[in-house]
């Protein structure tokens, strides 16, 4: 990821930072708890994203935290759409997802942040930027709050991003897609072997029990 984003996977060399406000058109934090209420909440209507809902770099929604068209519709500031990045504010920083196509019109919850990218900016991109460990130490130094750190609309706006060009950026992704696949790839290999070692220990436990094994 280090390598990613200062851009030596692909040979263009470190680029100088520049604060996030100059890539995004909109910085917005989601709806304050007095616009959503319990009694809003419905089965299988549209998604609210919350912290829970990402995780790695991936919108999870919850069928039982969604509202109808309607509330969604009153809320529509809020409302998702592609190539936005959504960021959780509060809690684990640097908790980030880029918006597709399934995703567009959901809401953006209570406890994230909704950042809208000028056309040219790829929001996958900078999703993976604002996740790297480098943003996250900025994230949590600048960070407010004692008993559970948040971030506002101005902390986001000067966290300092490297620029690339759209087609240096579509180039990088491809690469990290195809390495942090790879990845996975392994990690469930590792999994399987795992499992299968732990399955053989309860075996060999059993048989122990049952005095099967022998001198």
């Amino acid at each position: 990821m280090h390598e990613a984003i200062a851009g030596n996977l692909i040979g263009a060399g470190e680029r100088e930072l520049k604060p996030l406000s100059e890539i995004v058109d909109l910085i917005r934090i989601g709806p304050f708890g007095s616009a959503l209420h319990k009694e809003d909440y419905i089965q299988d209507g549209i998604p609210v994203v919350n912290p829970q809902h990402i995780v790695n770099q991936v919108i999870c929604p919850d069928s039982r935290k969604s509202i109808s068209e309607s509330k969604a519709d009153s809320l529509a500031v809020y409302k998702m759409c592609v190539n936005d990045i959504i960021i959780c504010r509060r809690g684990e920083m640097g908790r980030t997802a880029s918006v597709g196509e399934d995703e567009a019109g959901w809401l953006c919850g209570t406890g994230c942040m909704l950042l809208r990218l000028k056309k040219e900016y790829d929001a996958k991109f900078y999703s993976l930027v604002i996740a790297s460990q480098k943003s996250k130490q900025y994230l949590e130094t600048h960070a407010v709050g004692s008993t559970m750190k948040n971030l506002n609309e101005k902390i986001i706006r000067n966290l300092p991003v490297p620029v690339y060009s759209y087609a240096e950026q579509h180039e990088i992704v491809a690469i990290l897609d195809r390495l942090l696949g790879r990845e996975e790839e392994v990690r469930q290999s590792a999994e399987s072997v795992l499992a299968a070692i732990d399955s053989m220990k309860q075996s060999i436990l059993a048989r122990a029990f049952r005095g099967e094994l022998g001198a």
